[in-house]
């Protein structure tokens, strides 16, 4: 999916569109522990500049007499909780989606509903990794058929996109492994 970006000419607002542009160019499919540490910390300031940028936007809005709105797709709010899980980093996830609230980019029910599916997955993880701590080379598939209390849909996340797992190709399903 393309991101519009649409800039401003003010020192915030083009601040956090060149970490946004930063954060944005970390590939993930080659990225070593250097870029993912970039993309926290750009994450991170991205973050931190948003407010100010946002009262620029609101700012620019109102002189032109348009209803401000925020915009539909803010990486630090809807993918960087995400990325920080994927490394075990619930924490900071569940710091990030505190923030996210405090500042104005999430209402209440959507911080509650992301911090209720940090949790989710945070329990789904450590299940999964004790359970393959045991029983190295476990299939994916029978995995799932053991984890039957664990959420569902947390153990399909944290099965997909937790980097604290090894997967190696076994006929139609996956071996799993503790990294």
């Amino acid at each position: 999916m393309e991101t519009l970006i649409f800039e401003s000419h003010h020192p915030s607002s083009e601040k956090y569109y060149s970490l946004l542009t930063q954060m944005m160019d970390v590939k993930w499919k080659t990225a070593n522990i250097k870029d993912i540490e970039k993309y926290f910390s750009l994450g991170e300031q991205c973050l931190a500049v948003l407010p100010y940028a946002i009262e620029e936007w609101k700012i620019n809005d109102k002189n032109a007499g348009l209803k401000f709105e925020l915009p539909p797709s803010i990486p630090c709010r809807d993918t960087l909780p995400g990325r920080y899980m994927s490394f075990g980093k619930y924490d900071d996830a569940r710091r990030i989606t505190r923030q996210c609230f405090k500042i104005g980019i999430s209402t209440k029910r959507e911080a509650s509903d992301r911090l209720k599916m940090i949790n989710d997955c945070e329990y789904a993880i450590q299940q999964a990794l004790l359970y393959i701590r045991y029983n190295p080379g476990i299939l994916q598939r029978t995995l799932r058929s053991k984890l039957t209390y664990v959420d569902k849909e947390s153990l399909n996340w944290v099965l997909r996109y937790s980097k604290q797992i090894v997967k190696t190709k076994s006929g139609s399903t996956n071996a799993l492994f503790c990294r």
